[in-house]
């Protein structure tokens, strides 16, 4: 198994847990409204990290130039 394909089953069952996660918190909103404030900022905070995860991969695993050209920016 490759590092890539290791990174690639990583992210996507992160993705599954986010899933799960957000089902079960909206499941819980349902009962209890109090919750959903707190639950709704905790979840998107888990997705910008799935997706500052993701960029960083990228980045890491890119080659040399790209690294260049995207610290010009």
């Amino acid at each position: 198994m490759s590092v890539v394909t290791l990174i690639e089953n990583t992210q996507q069952a992160k993705a599954l847990k986010l899933t799960a996660l957000s089902k079960w918190i909206n499941k819980m909103n349902r009962q209890n409204y109090q919750l959903s404030l707190i639950t709704n900022i905790v979840l998107i905070a888990l997705k910008h990290c799935n997706r500052v995860w993701k960029t960083y991969f990228r980045y890491k695993n890119s080659d040399k130039t790209y690294c260049q050209t995207y610290q010009n920016f």
